[in-house]
This record gives C-alpha cells, structure tokens and sequence, in this order.
C-alpha cells in the first residue's frame, strides 16, 4: 500500500514524533522491553477524516498512520497490539527496517468507559517486503473510514477476493479465525506437555476438531458460502 496515493491533505505538514514514553504508559514489560531493544523512532505521518480526505467517520472519527522504525528486522507482534489498545482511532502501522517493511492494523471497537483507548477484535499484519514494491493501492473510492480500513484489513487479511463483506462480518470471520488458531496452540501445547496416554488420546480428537473447524472457516471465507 503505496502512502504516496494518498492525497496530501492526509500528509502531517510536519510528521510528529511520538515519543517512546507516550507508549511505555500503554505497555506491560514486554511492550517495553521491545520498544528499548527494537525500536529506533516512531512517527505519526497521516491523518485521514472527513476533513483531510472526505470520508464520513464511522466508529472512529478518523484514521492515523504511524511509521515505527526498528534497530533491527524483530518480531513485534506484541508491541504493535499493545500500540493498537493505547490508540482510540483506527490505526495502520508501517513498520520498516532498511529498505524492507509491512503494514499492520487492527479491527478494533472503541472501549466503553474509556475514551483513550481502544478493544481490539483482531490483529492484521502483512508479509515482509520491499517497500513500495507490488503493493496494493488504497480503496481512496471508499465512501467511509469504516469502508477504507475494510478493505485494508481484507488485503491484510489476504481476502481481497471478498469486497462485499461487511466490517461486521470481516471482523467476525477474523476474530473466529484467530480463536481457532489460539485454541490449536493451547491444545498442542498441552498435547506435549503431557505423559498420560489417555489423556494424549483426548487431546488429539480435539485438536483436530478445531483444526476442521478452521479449515470450514477458511474454505467459507474463501469461497463465500452463505
């Protein structure tokens, strides 16, 4: 996702940097373990909204983009969650390092009670590449906020194929998806934690359970079937 197609209203005159402590107040230790060891400098660079690029808001009253810079090419899946709570507007994350980079948001509801901050449903992260090389374009036709993060997140999410879908289905299908994959650890986990023979057995029948459960997810979204 190209940020030059974005038109320059959305462009930060100035980007603003967002200092590591903002951050830490958001983090548990190891949020801020990865920010010290990983992390070079972050940057808030576009502001999408009605008024910076007419799209009507939805749950959110507008999109931030950051750019997160690291020392070094880490795992920062964590980190980029606890980022995702600590911001109460839709967020996509560029993540670089060198000349390499991936984009990552998050489907996420606005949190009762707290106006600083933010549920998150879902975590979206795309491949490591090239910068600025074979990456799709932003939907700039999308008539709202809620729409342009749909269809980011389906690209992220590696569901281009599904346009129709609505943020209430995508963020569904997601979430599903994400527990399925959540539970197959726990019960690998456990599977291999364990010596009792019958108790292996148990566990196998559920893992594979979950797995058909995920692959007919899958296939459904892929496919869909209504």
């Amino acid at each position: 996702m190209d940020l030059t197609s974005l038109p320059p209203t959305t462009r930060l005159e100035k980007p603003i940097l967002v200092h590591k402590t903002q951050l830490k107040e958001h983090c548990d230790a190891s949020g801020r373990r990865a920010l010290k060891d990983d992390v070079s400098r972050v940057f808030w660079t576009h502001k999408l909204s009605q008024a910076t690029i007419g799209m009507a808001p939805g749950k959110f009253e507008e999109l931030q983009i950051f750019e997160l810079r690291l020392k070094r090419k880490a795992a920062i899946s964590e980190l980029l969650l606890q980022i995702q709570r600590s911001v109460p507007y839709y967020l996509l994350v560029l993540v670089r390092y060198k000349e390499e980079g991936f984009l990552a948001t998050a489907i996420k509801d606005p949190k009762v009670g707290d106006r600083d901050a933010a549920v998150v449903r879902a975590s979206l992260q795309g491949p490591w590449r090239t910068w600025g090389k074979e990456l799709p374009p932003f939907n700039l036709k999308a008539s709202s906020l809620d729409d342009f993060h749909t269809h980011v997140c389906q690209e992220l999410g590696g569901m281009g194929q599904l346009p129709q879908m609505s943020q209430e289905e995508l963020r569904s299908a997601l979430g599903q998806r994400d527990a399925c994959k959540r539970q197959i650890q726990k019960l690998e986990a456990a599977y291999n934690k364990t010596s009792n023979r019958s108790r292996k057995v148990e566990l196998h029948h559920q893992i594979l359970g979950v797995q058909a459960e995920l692959r007919a997810l899958e296939d459904r979204l892929q496919n869909q079937i209504p």
